[in-house]
């Protein structure tokens, strides 16, 4: 896949204000995948985080859950 860098989005430009975005980071820091239980008697839920940089330097952390596990974790 060829990207330009302006197709994407740096992380110190991101905002409730725009839901429309795509980030490119190095992942950092990559957590474990959890088990937690649902509140309600839901059953099991699962999540993992990444930290991630920027070309520019600047950081974030992501946290996905349940489906987003199966679909990143493996990826990153």
């Amino acid at each position: 896949m060829n990207s330009r860098a302006d197709d994407f989005t740096p992380i110190k430009s991101l905002n409730t204000m725009n839901p429309d975005w795509i980030i490119r980071g190095r992942v950092t820091k990559k957590g474990q995948v959890k088990t937690f239980n649902k509140q309600g008697g839901g059953g099991q839920g699962k999540l993992f985080s990444v930290d991630l940089i920027d070309a520019y330097g600047d950081q974030i952390q992501a946290t996905f859950f349940s489906e987003a596990v199966d679909k990143f974790e493996p990826k990153l």
